[in-house]
């Protein structure tokens, strides 16, 4: 298990609108990768939705890549650790 962390927001970056994505959309993505679920798997998925999360822990590396793809896609810079 690997920690996913954003290390910088820039919009500029991204090619998809903060609205582009709804809850249930990062709650999937987050979901598909943790152990998450539960009000705990929708707290963290508002707060990375939020941009008040910075960290995942426990990440699954080899399913991350639709949650990579949607952070990015809102101009996040991911760090696998």
């Amino acid at each position: 298990m690997t920690i996913l962390r954003i290390t910088e927001w820039n919009e500029n970056q991204g090619w998809a609108s903060t609205g582009s994505w709804n809850l249930k959309a990062f709650m999937d993505r987050i979901s598909m990768c943790t152990n998450l679920h539960g009000t705990n798997l929708k707290r963290i998925s508002r707060g990375i939705k939020n941009r008040e999360i910075l960290q995942l822990d426990n990440v699954e590396s080899d399913k991350a890549g639709p949650l990579i793809h949607t952070l990015e896609s809102l101009g996040a810079k991911i760090k696998i650790e």
